[in-house]
Formats: structure tokens, C-alpha cells, sequence
């Protein structure tokens, strides 16, 4: 054994093999530290992006949530609008169909207003001509028989024609 002692070559390996021991004893705590650290940093990065990804999430079902809530509310306007529609188009009908029964009801009143009137203006031309045919009648000297004829006639219409226009008139104003 004492060779190996006297041996330089013994001692370059003794020595080299001391070197790496006391680099990897010294060394080992420095790389660990260096890893321990880059272990935390990773840690931490991935701390981050899991809250990160947390809060991105978050923000996601929230925004989803929204998004639910727009559509609801725009299916309710729609339905709400849609409602409205109906109410006034409801309205509308209604209205129309009141304007057009009042408007039919003047036009009748007004037709009803003016037959009676034509009636009543038709009257008045008979009893006008009857009496201007009973003046002539009188005024010109016709045979008495003819006289008689046309004079018993008048007599006898007369009569109906007044008691007929008393009747309109009656009719008319009630």
C-alpha cells in the first residue's frame, strides 16, 4: 500500500477525487438552492396561473351568466312587444270597427232624413198641382158636368194626400 502513497498518479486521483467530494458537498447545497428556487418560482408561476385560470373562469361563468340573463330579457321584450302588438292592433280593429258602425249609422239617418224629405217634397208638388189644377178648374169656364167630375175628384184625394203628409211628417220627426 505504501506504493499508492508514493505513486503521483495515486495522489492526482486522491486529490481529484477530494476536489469533486468537496464540489459536490459545497456544491450540492448551492445546486439545491438553485433548484429550491427555481422549484419556487415554478410553484409560484403555477400558483398564479391557477388563480389566473381561476379568476378566467370566473369570468367566464359570469359573462355566461350575463349572457343568459341578455337572452332572457330579450325573449321577454320580444314577448312583451309581441303582446303590445296584439293590444294595439286589438285597439285598432275595434276602433275601426266603431268608426265604421257610427259612420254607417249616419250614412242610414241620413239616407232615412232624405227619403223623408223626398217624400215630403213629392207631397208638396202633388197638393201644389192639385191646387193649381182646382184654381185652373175654377178660373175656366168648363162644362158643369166636367166641373163636377174633376171637382169630386180633388174632394175625394185631398183628404187621403193631407192625412198622408201629416203621417210623414209625423214619421219623420219621431
Amino acid at each position: 500500500m505504501e506504493h499508492y502513497f508514493s505513486d503521483p498518479k495515486f495522489w492526482v486521483h486522491a486529490s481529484f477525487f477530494i476536489f469533486l467530494l468537496i464540489v459536490i458537498i459545497k456544491g450540492r447545497g448551492a445546486v439545491r438552492a438553485m433548484l429550491d428556487g427555481k422549484i419556487s418560482e415554478i410553484l409560484k408561476e403555477m400558483e398564479n396561473a391557477q388563480q389566473l385560470r381561476e379568476e378566467a373562469l370566473g369570468v367566464l361563468a359570469e359573462a355566461k351568466y350575463k349572457e343568459q340573463l341578455a337572452e332572457t330579457r330579450v325573449r321577454d321584450m320580444e314577448s312583451e312587444t309581441d303582446e303590445k302588438i296584439r293590444n294595439i292592433e286589438d285597439e285598432a280593429r275595434q276602433t275601426l270597427n266603431r268608426t265604421l258602425a257610427m259612420q254607417r249609422k249616419r250614412m242610414d239617418d241620413k239616407i232615412t232624413r232624405l227619403e223623408n224629405e223626398t217624400k215630403q217634397m213629392i207631397n208638396r208638388a202633388i197638393i201644389e198641382c192639385a191646387k193649381q189644377v182646382s184654381m185652373k178648374i175654377l178660373r175656366e169656364d168648363f162644362h158643369e158636368a166636367e166641373d163636377r167630375v174633376y171637382m169630386k175628384r180633388i174632394v175625394e184625394v185631398l183628404p187621403i194626400i193631407y192625412a198622408k203628409r201629416n203621417i210623414d211628417e209625423a214619421s219623420s220627426k219621431g
